[in-house]
């Protein structure tokens, strides 16, 4: 099974948003680590809906003639066939969104150099974020977007808060949402 190495967070569900936060939250794989949940599952991205997250991380998957497709497996059903998506060119996979947006995650170019390749913005490792945090102003500066992934520490979720990123993909939601109210 080959899987690419880079990763989209395509936004699902989104929510009505505290107008007095300016980050929103987003639930990495789901809100799965609370009881009756999975990672991935519908059932997390059920709950990341009714804890009233903006959105959750799911994985992506490039079609035969290149162009990416969301989905958790590496196989979707269609007519009752099992089709792998690398294989399957886009057309036949048309019930999916293809005006889905794309950032980018290897925490490698600056926000300068994403806007000469089209995407929506920045996707990168807190980390990445905290050695350049000049990158969340430029990226704002010209109108994309910033998200953080996977921050789970209070002291991390506190610091891109001041950063003021966009998005905070998190395993921990509820914690974010009780800081972000403070």
């Amino acid at each position: 099974m080959k899987k690419e190495n880079i990763w989209v967070w395509l936004l699902f569900f989104l929510l009505y948003t505290n107008s007095a936060a300016s980050q929103e939250i987003i639930a990495h794989r789901g809100f799965w680590n609370t009881e009756g949940s999975a990672q991935n599952s519908i059932t997390a991205l059920m709950k990341a809906d009714s804890i009233g997250v903006y959105g959750s991380e799911v994985d992506l998957w490039i079609s035969a003639d290149g162009v990416p497709v969301v989905n958790h497996d590496a196989t979707v059903i269609l007519n009752g066939k099992q089709l792998r998506v690398e294989e399957t060119p886009f057309n036949i996979l048309r019930q999916l969104d293809p005006q889905a947006k794309v950032y980018y995650l290897n925490g490698d170019m600056s926000p300068g150099v994403l806007s000469t390749m089209g995407v929506s913005g920045p996707d990168y490792n807190y980390n990445v974020l905290f050695q350049r945090p000049q990158w969340v102003k430029e990226a704002h500066e010209l109108g994309q977007k910033v998200n953080v992934w996977t921050v789970n520490r209070s002291e991390d979720i506190q610091k891109v808060i001041d950063l003021k990123v966009d998005f905070i993909t998190t395993d921990e939601p509820v914690l974010v949402k009780e800081i972000l109210q403070k």
